[in-house]
């Protein structure tokens, strides 16, 4: 069935008011700044959920593997368009949090003394995971190495740590040249694995901590547009060469970004297209939701090894399965991925989405903004037993917590979220194992 954009003035109205509305809770809520999760959230769903599907109509692409979800455009929209409107009406249902600091008595200082011996753990394992498989793929190249995959995941899952030391490093004012080193060594590494995902979040944690550290004025504006060209430069390079980099065949790599056009946009957001070919296969009578056997049940199958499972094979999410047999039969591989407003459709459909993001947005208003005091290096006691709680624990998760809603809405998979999470967390839970040891002192 071919659909237009006349057909969807209903949806598309609903949208722009939705989106409309946003605009006035962020600003009535404090502004950009008090409101950075919430307001990366919606501008993920404003591309994900309604520009892409959008264009995509009007371009007439209508077809995922081979497979028309064109009659289905009109009803998946209304869906995101209430998701969206659940997920800011919860966000503005409680009362906001007293901004109050985390309590923590963790210094800039007495951080930035932890994070040597950090880094040299985290990296340690990591570089461990590389010797090993070295060893049993006798493959030598740091690329082939990455791209024969991990030998151990929860090894391989510990490079989100990294993520974290790098944000402690920013949040504590470690020397600028520090950073520097850190962040080329990282987006290096991150490359050539193939993890675009990371290094995205590295760019939302740099930008986050700016946006908060920054003085309204012209400057701002003109840094705001400088900095947000460059790192979509940054992504169209990365999306441009990522395969080429992953494979080995460094004499690909180009820099010519004229190559990245609008098409290249809606083919990395597809997400919606995915969402409209898995309405149609759950309006089948034979076809059941999920019932959250994947959304909450696989965050305990996940982290078990695979040698606890019949012929060491863990089995496949159900909403994996789903996903794949709306697609069938089709000899490409599926690749496609929903939103986690998708996902809550597979899991419960239409109460999930309207219960599960309004869920969603009350537990984000729980996240106060930190309050900007400088982060002081100048402190002579590493843990004064006497001082105003330091900002720097509460920074580092609310920009941890921005760089991982990225990777939640653009991905429908909590249990992996849940892992990231774990992974992201590891490095505070050291330092917070190291403080309490020596309080105890």
């Amino acid at each position: 069935m071919d659909v237009s954009l006349q057909d969807l003035w209903v949806p598309i109205l609903t949208h722009l008011v939705n989106f409309g509305v946003s605009v006035w809770v962020v600003h009535e809520k404090g502004g950009l700044r008090a409101n950075l999760p919430y307001s990366l959230v919606l501008g993920l769903y404003f591309v994900f959920t309604f520009y892409t599907p959008v264009v995509n109509v009007w371009a007439g692409n209508l077809t995922l593997y081979g497979h028309a979800f064109g009659a289905y455009v009109e009803s998946g929209l209304l869906l995101y368009s209430m998701g969206v409107a659940a997920f800011s009406l919860g966000y503005l249902l409680l009362p906001a949090p007293a901004r109050r600091p985390l309590k923590s008595r963790w210094s800039a200082a007495w951080v930035q003394q932890k994070l040597p011996m950090l880094w040299g753990i985290f990296a340690g394992v990591i570089f461990v995971n590389l010797l090993i498989l070295g060893v049993l793929s006798n493959r030598w190249s740091l690329t082939l190495l990455f791209y024969a995959g991990g030998y151990s995941p929860y090894l391989e899952a510990c490079t989100d740590s990294l993520i974290t030391l790098f944000t402690l490093a920013l949040v504590c004012r470690v020397r600028l040249r520090w950073l520097v080193v850190a962040g080329v060594l990282l987006f290096g590494l991150f490359m050539l694995a193939g993890w675009r995902y990371r290094i995205v979040m590295l760019l939302i944690i740099v930008g986050g901590w700016w946006l908060m550290q920054a003085r309204v004025s012209p400057r701002f504006w003109t840094k705001a547009v400088l900095g947000t060209v460059l790192a979509g430069i940054v992504v169209m390079w990365i999306t441009l060469n990522r395969a080429v980099i992953v494979h080995g065949w460094y004499e690909a790599i180009t820099f010519d970004l004229t190559q990245f056009d609008e098409s290249e946009i809606r083919y990395q957001t597809n997400n919606s297209q995915a969402f409209f070919s898995v309405l149609e296969y759950l309006d089948r009578p034979d076809v059941s939701f999920d019932y959250g056997r994947t959304m909450f049940g696989f965050i305990l199958v996940r982290p078990l090894p695979a040698f606890l499972f019949p012929e060491g094979q863990k089995p496949d999410p159900p909403a994996l399965t789903l996903l794949h047999q709306a697609f069938a039969p089709t000899d490409e591989r599926v690749t496609a991925a929903l939103t986690n407003l998708g996902e809550w459709y597979v899991a419960f459909g239409l109460p999930g989405v309207v219960l599960g993001m309004m869920a969603f947005g009350c537990l984000l208003s729980r996240f106060p903004p930190p309050r900007m005091a400088r982060a002081s290096t100048s402190d002579v006691a590493p843990m004064p037993e006497q001082r105003p709680a330091a900002p720097v624990l509460h920074q580092t998760l609310y920009l941890l917590l921005t760089a991982w809603l990225f990777q939640y809405v653009t991905r429908g998979y909590l249990p992996q979220h849940v892992e990231l999470a774990v992974y992201l967390m590891l490095p505070l839970g050291a330092l917070a194992w190291w403080a309490r040891r020596e309080a105890k002192r």
